[in-house]
């Protein structure tokens, strides 16, 4: 529900394509400026099923409704996924994407107004969630992309820089990554995500998310990797600059959005 979970998840060049100094805007984000996330890590409590979970969606969308939230909220469900038989990982993470501060006013607002309260414990007793809460820094926006479908696959891709890399160094590197590439890499946007709160092992890591319009438009971003020339550039990536986990995955649904 309004808690959330970690991708994508997003988020964010455009047909006209989103650069560091241009003004423009995503879902009420200012895109010259780091936006919040927050992930929401969830397992369905005993008895439960996602189906349940999925019907409070209405729930929570007139709550933000009602309250005018200028953030937006998603539910990522696994799609290709680390976890395994033994370890199978959340059965699905919600989002909260907005402006930093936007975050402080869901939640004050959601929880003051006459059904957020209600709304949140249904919630609550349905699954047992995880709160984590980072930043995102937005790299690449092909907003109009965005804004034509709300059809997302999200990506996720933990990396711990290697000893001796700097931030600014990995600044660096993603800036001449997006100028040798940008052409070919078919995502509708990429964002670096630095986790604040909650991070537990993952503090000092930080998150690629791309944020894909179809499931077409991220095997077509597959197949430059794999026969295209994308993997060179991959390579050097996970030798020179930062030890990787690797991407994982999620479907994600609009449970709610502002306008943008």
């Amino acid at each position: 529900m309004i808690k959330l979970g970690l991708i994508l998840v997003t988020l964010l060049f455009a047909a006209t394509s989103y650069g560091a100094q241009q003004e423009e805007t995503y879902r009420g984000m200012d895109l010259n400026k780091n936006f919040g996330i927050q992930f929401e890590v969830c397992t369905l409590r005993d008895g439960k099923s996602m189906a349940g979970v999925d019907r409070l969606n209405s729930k929570i969308a007139k709550v933000m409704n009602e309250i005018n939230s200028q953030g937006s909220v998603l539910r990522m469900k696994p799609f290709y996924s680390h976890g395994s038989t033994s370890n199978p990982g959340p059965d699905f993470i919600d989002l909260i994407v907005g402006p930093m501060d936007e975050l402080g006013v869901i939640w004050t607002d959601f929880l003051a107004s006459d059904d957020g309260p209600k709304v949140y414990s249904e919630f609550q007793n349905a699954a047992q969630c995880h709160n984590k809460l980072a930043y995102g820094v937005p790299k690449l926006v092909k907003i109009d992309e965005m804004m034509s479908t709300d059809e997302r696959l999200i990506t996720l891709n933990w990396c711990t820089p290697k000893a001796g890399i700097s931030m600014a160094q990995l600044k660096a590197k993603h800036a001449s990554w997006l100028a040798a590439n940008e052409d070919s890499f078919k995502a509708a946007s990429w964002s670096v995500l630095v986790p604040r709160q909650g991070a537990g092992n993952a503090q000092g890591k930080y998150a690629h998310m791309n944020v894909f319009t179809s499931i077409k438009q991220m095997f077509a971003n597959e197949e430059w990797i794999a026969n295209g020339g994308g993997s060179a550039g991959l390579s050097d990536y996970y030798s020179s600059y930062a030890d990787c986990d690797g991407d994982s995955s999620f479907t994600a649904e609009y449970i709610y959005k502002p306008s943008n």
